[in-house]
């Protein structure tokens, strides 16, 4: 019999067919500039944005005035959310595969997640499929800060042990494993039903 009452997803990866580190590819795609120059600004950006210290709009808008760009900031946020919605597929099969683990389980989305994606997912009917959201932009912590972990334990008013969490990152695995929680590194939809069996959790 398993001890789990809380299944703890991440998104990007596992829910959403995204690739690591996207963002950068997002704003590249969106805004015609070259790969390596976005990695840069994401790698200045990506901190205080994940955690909502700073909105995708003064994001992009940073970046208009850096390179000089044209477009109005209203044209570009919409390029950038229809770059977003190319790059981040949502993976129907396993949206199916919470729904059914909702009526045994508390089901949440825990992702780092900056504004302009959440929104997106928001709207787009990502969010309907859990009981509770925790995103970074909206906590203002970030996995694999321990901080996060305690954010949403508290806020669920259960103990780590209670918890499954899903990731595909490893850093945010053995963080999660380190704050008490059972894990599952996600490879695959097929190997996360088979691992569900073995414990009885399906």
């Amino acid at each position: 019999m398993s001890t789990i009452s809380h299944i703890l997803f991440d998104l990007g990866g596992v829910v959403l067919n995204s690739k690591k580190q996207m963002t950068p590819m997002v704003l590249s795609n969106a805004f015609r500039l070259p790969l390596e120059a976005c990695e840069s600004l994401y790698k200045t950006t990506v901190g205080s944005w994940r955690i909502g210290k700073i909105t995708g709009k003064e994001c992009i808008a940073r970046i208009r005035f850096q390179y000089n760009l044209k477009e109005s900031p209203d044209e570009l946020l919409h390029r950038y959310l229809s770059a977003y919605g190319e790059l981040s597929m949502v993976d129907g099969e396993m949206t199916q595969l919470i729904d059914t683990l909702r009526n045994t389980y508390r089901v949440s989305a825990f992702s780092n997640m900056v504004d302009l994606h959440a929104e997106f997912n928001e709207s787009r009917g990502v969010f309907s499929h859990f009981d509770y959201i925790f995103v970074s932009c909206r906590t203002g912590c970030a996995k694999p800060d321990e901080t996060a972990y305690a954010f949403v334990t508290n806020a669920l008013k259960t103990e780590p042990g209670s918890c499954l969490f899903i990731d595909d990152l490893e850093e945010n695995i053995q963080a999660a494993e380190r704050f008490g929680m059972k894990i599952y590194h996600f490879d695959s939809q097929v190997g996360l039903e088979e691992y569900m069996r073995k414990e009885h959790i399906v």
